[in-house]
């Protein structure tokens, strides 16, 4: 049997969506600021143009967090660009 909707429970379900967004959000954020660091302390202004670019776990962690704040977590989700 499904859950009758009221209008607290259905504010609880976006209170849960919200926080689940705002974590997302931040590891997003973190990842980004540990990039530019990166950038700053390699004197590049873009990961292109670094010689690590393709190993760089800098890099990766934060290429996986924008992948993960598009899908808010969700697994197997494929991305068309």
């Amino acid at each position: 049997m499904s859950e009758i909707k009221t209008p607290d429970n259905i504010a609880q379900s976006a209170e849960v969506a919200n926080d689940t967004m705002d974590i997302f959000e931040k590891k997003l954020q973190d990842e980004l600021d540990s990039l530019k660091n990166c950038q700053q302390r390699s004197g590049v202004d873009s990961c292109f143009v670094c010689e690590k670019m393709l190993e760089c776990p800098t890099r990766k962690s934060y290429v996986s967090a924008v992948y993960e704040s598009m899908g808010k977590g969700q697994e197997g989700i494929d991305f068309d660009f």
